[in-house]
């Protein structure tokens, strides 16, 4: 059975000719701590592979609190299912 670090690391399995074709089509980018990447609700825009630190994926409670959804660290993926289904 996967685990949450098998799908959020999904390319690991990938051959690695494939790997470098899409890390050379990469842009890196820096975030400040705390930045977000996109906010609920919103539409994905990008694939995204952290390659250092962390990322919380979050969402708000009613009153205003931050439920943490998950955890991601370097090597994981976001963004994917965005970029497939269109939707938030």
């Amino acid at each position: 059975m996967p685990t949450t670090t098998d799908l959020h690391n999904w390319t690991a399995s990938l051959p690695a000719e494939l790997i470098q074709r899409v890390q050379e089509r990469s842009h890196p980018r820096r975030y400040r701590d705390g930045q977000a990447l996109y906010l609920p609700g919103e539409t994905g825009t990008g694939l995204f592979q952290l390659l250092q630190g962390c990322v919380r994926i979050c969402n708000y409670t009613s009153d205003g609190g931050e439920f943490v959804l998950s955890l991601l660290h370097p090597g994981d993926w976001l963004g994917d299912l965005s970029l497939l289904d269109g939707l938030p």
